[in-house]
């Protein structure tokens, strides 16, 4: 594996209208406001954030503009390591599936992987985060860029409140097997070789091995997978019918972005043109209008943004699909727990945060407990039946404390998990995308995988790995 410092626009294919709409999105700039700053169209400032994000192997803008910031941070050991990853296949960034909050001096902003178009957990959006004004922690990220604007008012929540409540008492408590940091754990699901690109069948136990790749990219309906083989512009693209096992291989290769329906994805080239390439025919057609392709997706029904840094914490929108305000508010870390709600860490007092969940549809806050914060790392998930944390994942052995939404209860586990975006009924963990599914009835891994940013199909059915960039640690 080749390692150098990293050129943001050379390595990512970046144009220089993407790098200037990269920084005003660090900045906390919104979509209108890129948009009036450039002298460009709404549409227009929403396909280059689209592009980004995916050029980023971010899961949202507010995981963009905080890589940004990091990569931007001079002097700083985890900026250097993001500006060394390695070239020539998807980059996959820092801790993008874990729900991370590092405070004190600094800044991680993380997300989850993103499961758009499904009913369930919709994708994860980070809030960036800031503890007091003292010196910096060394390993930290501090922002390299000013908010965008003067001291926001947030409007409050109804139910939801920073003064802290006495610490949940669990009512069991289950040991997870091994340890995530530093990491011990069990035998990964299945070998990998560390270059093939491999899919596997969580419900058969069927096991493909496509040869060297990169991770596929599953269509909606869990159908096809899309890959490139070994390298993203030299190689050939593929797709496999996982119902049948009919292996496509489709000519020259380029990034495989996503799919746009059931069968055809998007193909990114050198020169950002891109082509919407059809698995099952192999029919290419030339992209002639991204933002307007982009538009004809399916957008959920609210999202999320983040602005400013302070002791009071970063201001958090909500949006509704009109584009209505519908919510502000200072937080913590505020994230999708499922398409219509979120989970929320509130401005830290005397070193504690309370934990609340949000509907989007009432604007209703529902108390779920309080709990201490680190100034390293601090994560935070939650999906339909279950809402988890971990105080900081970088202590050894740390803890993990799981609440039950159906019964209220809590369960604590003595051990710190980078926990991450699950589907319902389980839990998730892992630096690099979802990397282990953790039953939480019994705190055992019930999937480990062999390989970071592991790529999932809508159901959690497949699985697929394949050779990525390095990536930096978050525990230093």
């Amino acid at each position: 594996m080749q390692w150098r410092r990293r050129d943001l626009r050379k390595d990512l294919e970046l144009t220089a209208r993407q790098m200037e709409v990269l920084e005003l999105l660090a900045r906390g700039h919104t979509n209108p406001q890129i948009a009036a700053a450039l002298g460009i169209t709404l549409d227009g400032a929403k396909w280059h954030v689209r592009e980004i994000i995916g050029k980023l192997g971010a899961s949202s803008r507010e995981e963009a503009a905080a890589l940004w910031r990091a990569d931007q941070r001079p002097g700083v050991r985890l900026g250097r390591t993001i500006r060394g990853l390695a070239t020539g296949t998807s980059l996959k960034w820092l801790a993008g599936a874990a729900g991370v909050a590092v405070i004190g001096a600094g800044v991680v902003a993380v997300v989850v992987a993103v499961q758009g178009g499904r009913s369930g957990p919709a994708p994860v959006s980070p809030a960036s985060t800031a503890g007091p004004t003292t010196p910096p922690t060394p390993g930290t990220l501090v922002p390299a860029i000013p908010p965008a604007s003067a001291t926001i008012v947030a409007s409050p929540v109804d139910g939801m409140f920073e003064a802290p409540r006495a610490l949940p008492v669990a009512s069991r408590e289950l040991v997870p097997p091994g340890r995530e940091f530093p990491p011990a754990l069990p035998p990964p699901t299945f070998a990998w070789d560390g270059s093939s690109t491999m899919v596997y069948d969580r419900e058969t136990g069927m096991l493909f091995d496509l040869g060297p790749g990169e991770p596929g990219v599953f269509s909606p309906s869990g159908e096809w997978m899309a890959w490139v083989s070994e390298d993203r512009f030299t190689g050939t693209l593929h797709a496999l019918n996982l119902r049948t096992g009919e292996r496509k291989d489709l000519g020259a290769g380029g990034y495989v972005s996503m799919f746009i329906d059931d069968e055809r994805f998007l193909v990114d080239s050198p020169d950002a043109t891109g082509v919407l390439v059809n698995a099952r025919t192999g029919e290419r057609e030339p992209v002639t209008d991204r933002a307007q392709l982009f538009a004809a997706i399916d957008e959920p029904p609210f999202t999320l943004e983040t602005e400013g840094f302070g002791p009071d914490g970063p201001t958090v929108r909500v949006h509704d699909a009109t584009g209505h305000l519908t919510l502000e508010f200072s937080a913590l870390t505020a994230r999708f727990s499922t398409v219509a709600e979120l989970v929320v860490a509130t401005v830290p007092q005397a070193g504690l945060t309370n934990i609340f969940t949000i509907d989007l549809h009432t604007g209703r806050a529902s108390y779920v407990a309080t709990t201490p914060v680190s100034a390293r790392g601090f994560t935070l998930a939650g999906n339909g039946t279950h809402i988890a944390w971990s105080p900081d994942v970088c202590v050894d052995p740390g803890e993990t404390w799981v609440f039950e939404r159906a019964t209220g209860q809590f369960t604590r586990a003595p051990k710190a998990l980078l926990i991450s975006q699950a589907p319902d009924g389980w839990l998730a963990s892992g630096f690099t995308g979802l990397e282990r599914l953790i039953d939480p009835d019994t705190m055992q891994y019930a999937f480990i995988s062999p390989a970071g940013w592991p790529s999932w199909s809508r159901d959690y059915r497949y699985v697929s790995v394949g050779w990525v960039g390095g990536h930096g640690s978050l525990c230093i």
